[in-house]
Parts: structure tokens; C-alpha cells; sequence
């Protein structure tokens, strides 16, 4: 028999008041919906069937509240990692989501290189998206490590999952991916390279 694979599942927490709102969140706290419940439970049924060797889950309160309903799913308690958090937008967090375009449109965004953009930060208590993708690759590469062999569910946001698709080659800063809440991503270890092998509630631009 060969080998198993060395793959993982990384999942969106579910709708929250905020998204529901429109508001920008970053590691702002608030509390899924019933909406987020419903889609929750739809991906524990997508994947009850898959057997998971170990589950992580960012400590913010809708990542854990959808990890606890995925829990009832597969049966492993999730333990928590402060490096799947989302990223952090600054004073940015909780405004609509309108004024934090027009900030980036204010900073130039659409003129910056992508070394600019990556390194661009909101304010000084804010991450850059290399700051907060860089945390996720530290947390996957120690999972490469620690589970090889293995397939591993990580509850995360929105966000940092559509930065990893980029730092995969699967979107561009141009071309970004959208993940919905919900929105599931499966990766297996090849060659010592990720790679994308299903997805569901994640649109790529052509």
C-alpha cells in the first residue's frame, strides 16, 4: 500500500454580525450569525466522512464557534493557534468596508508593485499582508512537520486564505480569489510543494 498523503483542509469561519453588516473585522471579535451557523454545518456535512488526524482553529470567537460546530462533525477537538488569526486592519476595524477601498485608493494602491503592496500597512498597529501571511506559512510548515502523512482541518479568515492563494500562484493581487464564509480549500503536499486539489465556496477571476 503507498503512502499517505500529507494534506490539508483550511475552512472560513461562518457569516458573522459584522459581515453581515459589511464591516471591516480583522482580529475584532464578533459573533456568527444564524446564517454562519447554517454554513457551518453544511461543510461538517461536506467532510464528516473525510478522517482527520488533527484539527486547529484561530482563537477568535466566530473561528471558535465554527470550529465547535464542526467538532460535532468529526469528532477531534480543535486546539488554538494565535498564528491562524486574521489579519489585523488597525483603525480600520469595524468601519464599513467602503471606507477601508477608499483608503487604499487614497495610498495609491493601484500604483504600488507588489513588494509595496505586500509590505503596505493601514497604520502602525496594523499588519501588512506579508506579515499576516507569513504567520500562516509559519503554522502550515510546522503542521508539514509535525502531521506528516496526515490530513489536518484548520479553521481560519477570509482574508489570510486569499493571500496563501496567492503566495500558491492560484490568484494575483490583480486577480484576487473571493472566499465566502464557509469557503473550503484542499491542499496536498507534493514534492514538497502545496497544491490545490478541490475547493468549494472560493471564486477565482479568469
Amino acid at each position: 500500500m503507498g503512502k499517505n498523503l500529507t494534506s490539508i483542509y483550511i475552512v472560513r469561519h461562518g457569516e458573522t454580525h459584522s459581515n453581515a453588516k459589511g464591516l471591516v473585522q480583522g482580529q475584532s471579535d464578533p459573533s456568527l450569525t444564524e446564517n454562519g451557523t447554517l454554513q457551518l454545518n453544511e461543510v461538517g456535512k461536506a467532510i464528516k466522512k473525510v478522517k482527520f488526524d488533527a484539527f486547529y482553529t484561530s482563537p477568535l470567537k466566530r473561528a471558535l464557534e465554527s470550529a465547535g460546530i464542526l467538532k460535532q462533525y468529526i469528532r477531534i477537538d480543535p486546539v488554538t493557534d494565535d498564528n491562524l488569526k486574521e489579519q489585523s486592519f488597525g483603525i480600520m476595524e469595524g468601519k464599513p468596508k467602503e471606507i477601508l477601498m477608499e483608503h487604499f485608493k487614497n495610498a495609491n494602491w493601484d500604483g504600488m508593485t507588489f513588494e509595496e503592496k505586500r509590505n503596505f500597512k493601514i497604520d502602525s498597529t496594523a499588519e501588512s499582508d506579508k506579515n499576516a501571511l507569513d504567520r500562516l506559512l509559519i503554522f502550515i510548515n510546522t503542521i508539514k512537520n509535525k502531521h506528516p502523512n496526515s490530513t489536518t482541518l484548520i479553521l481560519t479568515h477570509g482574508t489570510v486564505m486569499r493571500h496563501l492563494l496567492i503566495d500558491l500562484g492560484y490568484a494575483t493581487y490583480e486577480k484576487q480569489a473571493s472566499v465566502s464564509n464557509g469557503g473550503l480549500m484542499h491542499l496536498v503536499l507534493n514534492k514538497n510543494k502545496w497544491e490545490l486539489k478541490e475547493y468549494s465556496g472560493i471564486k477565482f477571476k479568469n
